[in-house]
């Protein structure tokens, strides 16, 4: 976070009692659940704050936080190219090898990412597993056809 935002996170941290807004030191509800009441009208089943009302998400205080919070929500799991790490068409187990190599090498160099690097052997693994299934494809095929043109051949 920079600028605006992490001004906004040391000013309102949700755990931080010191941290309370006016409206909201109201004694909490008997049930022990926050007061929010959803559009549905039921309400928020989540906890609230310590001495406060409401939870995390609908505390008001923290309103713009949690907007912040939303608009962040799932960036962080977009895929991020590799520096220097291009596979390009594997059409063979060389060429495989090659790329898990390379896989290998970003991340002991720091720049692939261990879940990233777990995604990559598992698709390399089931490419290999395509790749030997195609492979013995074609030698089953050419076994057929040696035996066909024996069976023609031979009566």
């Amino acid at each position: 976070m920079t600028g605006e935002s992490e001004e906004i996170v040391q000013k309102k941290n949700p755990r931080d009692p010191a941290a309370t807004g006016p409206d909201n030191n109201i004694t909490p509800r008997s049930d022990g659940l926050c007061a929010h009441i959803m559009d549905s009208g039921e309400h928020c089943r989540a906890a609230p704050l310590r001495g406060k009302r409401y939870c995390a998400m609908h505390d008001p205080d923290y309103q713009e936080i949690m907007d912040l919070a939303r608009s962040r929500g799932g960036k962080r799991q977009i895929a991020t190219p590799v520096e220097g790490f291009k596979a390009g068409p594997i059409k063979d187990t060389d060429q495989l090898r090659k790329t898990l190599e390379k896989g290998i090498n970003a991340l002991i160099d720091g720049r692939l990412h261990p879940r990233q690097a777990t995604a990559l052997a598992s698709l390399c693994n089931c490419l290999l597993k395509t790749l030997e299934l195609s492979d013995l494809t074609e030698r089953l095929e050419t076994v057929e056809d040696k035996l066909r043109d024996r069976g023609e051949g031979g009566s």
